[in-house]
């Protein structure tokens, strides 16, 4: 009896291990790119991450850029005074998706939709226009960092002039939301230029 309660202990233990080896082995995978050796695992060509700057009143924001979303969220408990504070934007629709490996820049335009909503109330829920930029300045998740993403926009409410806007020096008229990646990756192929281009409309 105690013989065969040894050997259910030893088996036990012996599982125990090669599941942890079995997740160390996924661990490591799951967080390099394939072919890539990128501690990050960001796919070729896209983005993910946090960045912080003056056009976020200096909050952490979320941003993603890939071929089928581009998305941006700001939020802050009490931003400026004027109580709780929150926009999402999305892409509805990218029109154009654009690789620049000489300047390891993706730009993506479309339409996207931005809800803005201050102390629970919504200010604006609206569908416009916007372009997107990423920057691959750092390799992978290099310090200091220096990979960055932008997206320039307009609505009604989102307008130079609104003090709250940080008007776009790249695309007069537009406001931007943008800034260096704090977390994150925005990786760039060094191939050669790649567009999709799903509509024909570089508008």
């Amino acid at each position: 009896m105690r013989t065969t309660r040894r050997n259910c202990r030893r088996r036990v233990v012996m599982a125990s291990a090669l599941v942890g080896a079995a997740v160390s082995v996924w661990a490591a995978n799951a967080y390099t790119s394939e072919g890539t050796g990128r501690k990050s695992g960001v796919r070729v060509n896209e983005g993910v991450g946090m960045y912080s700057d003056p056009s976020t009143a200096n909050q952490a924001s979320t941003f993603t850029i890939n071929r089928r979303l581009v998305s941006c969220g700001v939020g802050a408990e009490n931003l400026a005074g004027i109580g709780r504070f929150e926009m999402l934007m999305y892409s509805t629709q990218i029109k154009r998706y654009f690789i620049d490996s000489d300047q390891k820049e993706i730009t993506a335009q479309g339409e996207m939709r931005s809800i803005t909503r201050v102390g629970g109330a919504v200010l604006e829920d609206v569908r416009h226009r916007f372009i997107a930029h990423a920057v691959d300045l750092d390799g992978d998740e290099g310090q200091p960092r220096r990979d960055r993403f932008d997206v320039h926009m307009k609505t009604a409410f989102w307008q130079p002039g609104n003090p709250m806007c940080t008007p776009s020096e790249r695309y007069p008229g537009l406001c931007r939301f943008g800034g260096r990646l704090i977390a994150g990756d925005v990786h760039v192929s060094a191939g050669g230029d790649d567009e999709d281009d799903h509509d024909g409309n570089h508008d």
